[in-house]
Parts: C-alpha cells; structure tokens; sequence
C-alpha cells in the first residue's frame, strides 16, 4: 500500500488498507481508485472515482 501512496502522490488524504475488503463493501466501492467524502454528520456524500475539480468541490462543500 505504501508504494500506491507513494507512486499516485495520495499521501496528503487519509488512506485505509482495507485487506479484507469490508470497509469498501459498507460504502458500496467496486473499484479502484475511488473517493468517499463524508460530512460533519456522517454521511456519505459522494463516491467514486473523481476528476481533480469535482474533487476539489467536494472539499470545498466540506469546509
């Protein structure tokens, strides 16, 4: 996983090794790579993979 981060520059976002691949089953993710933004409350507002402005829109909404 380090050498993902480390090749794709990602180091800057929160990354989770999930092995057993349950955290990707509860947010509903197929694919890689993809994107969870979750707000003040906890909700799930957007998944998927994203191209750097909706990305950071996204960011922007959650500040």
């Amino acid at each position: 996983m380090q050498r993902f981060i480390d090749n794709t520059g990602v180091g800057g976002f929160p990354n989770v090794n999930d092995a057993d691949g349950s955290i990707w089953r509860d947010f509903g993710i197929g694919y890689q790579p993809a994107f969870v933004f979750v707000d003040a409350e906890g909700n799930q507002t957007t998944t998927g993979a994203l191209k750097e402005d909706k990305i950071q829109e996204n960011i922007d909404e959650l500040f």
